[in-house]
C-alpha cells in the first residue's frame, strides 16, 4: 500500500498534466483569418498596373496553341478571316458565360445597384468605342479574379467557376486583339485607357467579399448584352436597321435605355411601314406564275 503522501502527490499533478493534454498546438502555418479591418487590403490600381500591357497591347500578349488564336503581331490576315473568328470567339463567350450562369445555380439580381456599374457601357455601332468600352470589361474582370486570387479562403467561388471566369476573361483580351486590327483596317484609331483613368472608371472597392459577386453579375450580364450587339452588327454590317438588345435583365442608364427603346420603335415601324409593300409584292409574283401557268 502506497504512502499517504504519495497519493496526495499524484492527485495534484493530474490537472497539470491534463492541461498539458488539451493544451492547442501551434502551426508553423496558421490557417489566414478575415481582415478586421473595414476593407480587404487590395489595391486596385496596382493590380492594374501589373495588367496594364494585356489591355493596351492584346495582341503581344495572346495565348500560343488556341483553337481560334489570337493575331501575332505583324501578320496581316483577310479581313473576312478576321470578322469570322471575332465571332466565333463571341460564341465560345456566350457558351462560357451560359456555363457559369449553370454552375452558379443562382436567381440573384441585383439591377438595383445599377448606377454602381455605369463604368460598364452598352455596345455602341461606333468602332472607335468598341476597345476602350471592351478593355473595361476585361479589366473589371481581371480585377474580381485578382482580388479572389489573394483571397482564396472567401469562398466566393469554386474551381470550376474560377475556370470559366478566367476562359471568359481570355476571350475577351482576344477578341479585343481583334478589335484593335479591325480599328486599324478601317483606319479609326482610340487611344487605351491608361492605369489612372482605368483604376479611377471601375472604382473597384470591395468591403465585403460577398460584393464581389455582384461585380460578377454584372459584368457576366452586361457582357453577354454587348457582345451580343457585337456579333448581331457584325452579321449586318451594312444593315443599319440590326436590333439592338436593351439588357433588360441589368439594365444601363436611363439615358442608354431610352435611346435603345427608340431606336428598336423606329426599327419596328420601318418594318410596318415595308410589310403592305412586300406584301403586295408577293401577291403580284404569286398573280404573274398563275397566269404563266394558265398559258
Amino acid at each position: 500500500m502506497p504512502p499517504k503522501g504519495a497519493t496526495l502527490k499524484r492527485v495534484l499533478l493530474l490537472p497539470a498534466v491534463l492541461l498539458v493534454v488539451l493544451a492547442p498546438t501551434t502551426s508553423a502555418d496558421p490557417i489566414p483569418s478575415m481582415p478586421t479591418g473595414t476593407a480587404f487590403s487590395f489595391n486596385a490600381t496596382n493590380a492594374l498596373q501589373l495588367e496594364k500591357q494585356k489591355w493596351k497591347y492584346p495582341c503581344r500578349s495572346s495565348r500560343p496553341q488556341r483553337s481560334i488564336g489570337a493575331i501575332p503581331d505583324g501578320q496581316i490576315i483577310r479581313k473576312s478571316d478576321d470578322i469570322a473568328k471575332m465571332r466565333k470567339l463571341i460564341n465560345l463567350m456566350l457558351i462560357e458565360i451560359d456555363e457559369y450562369g449553370t454552375l452558379a445555380n443562382t436567381s440573384d439580381n441585383w439591377s438595383s445597384a445599377t448606377k454602381k456599374f455605369e463604368f460598364l457601357r452598352p455596345f455602341n455601332k461606333n468602332k472607335q468605342s468598341w476597345e476602350r468600352r471592351l478593355s473595361v470589361y476585361w479589366a473589371s474582370l481581371k480585377l474580381v479574379l485578382m482580388f479572389l486570387e489573394k483571397y482564396p479562403w472567401t469562398g466566393i467561388i469554386d474551381n470550376n467557376q474560377k475556370g470559366v471566369l478566367v476562359n471568359v476573361n481570355n476571350y475577351s483580351k482576344d477578341l479585343l486583339c481583334y478589335v484593335q486590327t479591325e480599328m486599324a483596317s478601317a483606319n479609326v484609331t482610340s487611344k487605351p485607357l491608361s492605369v489612372k483613368k482605368m483604376s479611377e472608371t471601375i472604382s473597384f472597392a470591395v468591403s465585403d467579399a460577398s460584393q464581389s459577386k455582384i461585380y460578377i453579375w454584372f459584368i457576366l450580364c452586361r457582357l453577354e448584352c454587348f457582345i451580343r450587339n457585337m456579333r448581331q452588327h457584325l452579321r449586318n454590317k451594312h444593315n443599319q436597321d440590326g436590333q439592338l438588345r436593351c439588357c433588360r435583365k441589368c439594365p444601363y442608364s436611363k439615358a442608354e435605355n431610352k435611346r435603345c427603346k427608340l431606336h428598336n420603335q423606329q426599327r419596328l415601324h420601318k418594318q410596318q411601314q415595308q410589310q403592305p409593300r412586300q406584301q403586295r409584292q408577293r401577291k403580284q409574283q404569286r398573280q404573274k406564275q398563275l397566269q404563266q401557268q394558265q398559258h
